[in-house]
């Protein structure tokens, strides 16, 4: 019968790494989190390139995405090394995204808002306007067509704003919720043990 293989820790050794283990893991769901939103604001981005000919604030909005991803990437690189930057780091991230998604959506309902009426979009438009001068009924239905399209973007671009007050505020509120227990595996953890954690996680990483 083959001896059982002991382990060079002892008892008290291996109960503290497990309590580190347990402590770890608020921070290593954020790593997922972090993980799957990188994936997220990328593919926003690439989709926005792809409409980028067509209006140049989509090329932009691209950038901005990208970016936001960059910055994701790096704040969960610093994460899975223990560093509490990248807790503030992760949560600044997404409390500046929530800011530039609000204002944009601001500024395209005072832009909408601004323009008036479906009747008036069409005024805006001079050769449409000559057309639809010897044809009362299309222009009232044009008109009626141009006022549900106003309708339904201040609707898309109020339903962004509350969008990212509720999912990039509350990722921010996430993320920074993780900086106690950071600090806490940091402050009450043996120095031979977060060196044990930090390789771990860095090979799953």
């Amino acid at each position: 019968m083959p001896a059982a293989t002991s382990s060079p820790l002892s008892s008290e050794q291996l109960a503290a790494v497990e309590l580190a283990n347990r402590r770890a893991a608020p921070l290593r769901s954020a790593e997922r989190v972090a993980t799957w939103d990188i994936w997220m604001l990328a593919a926003a981005a690439v989709f926005s390139l792809v409409f980028a000919a067509l209006d140049p604030g989509a090329l932009l909005a691209a950038v901005v995405l990208a970016g936001a991803a960059a910055i994701e990437h790096r704040g969960r690189r610093q994460l899975e090394a223990l560093e509490e930057s990248g807790v503030r780091l992760l949560a600044l991230n997404q409390l500046g995204l929530m800011v530039l998604l609000i204002l944009y959506s601001l500024v395209g309902i005072a832009e909408l808002l601004s323009a008036g009426s479906g009747q008036a979009l069409l005024a805006a438009e001079p050769s449409l306007q000559a057309a639809l001068d010897h044809d009362p009924t299309a222009r009232a239905a044009l008109g009626g067509a141009a006022d549900w399209a106003r309708d339904l973007a201040l609707l898309v671009y109020a339903a962004l704003a509350c969008a990212a007050l509720l999912v990039q505020g509350g990722l921010a509120y996430f993320y920074w919720s993780r900086a106690r227990r950071l600090r806490e595996l940091l402050s009450e953890t043996e120095p031979w043990i977060l060196e044990l954690l930090q390789r771990s996680r860095s090979g799953m990483g």
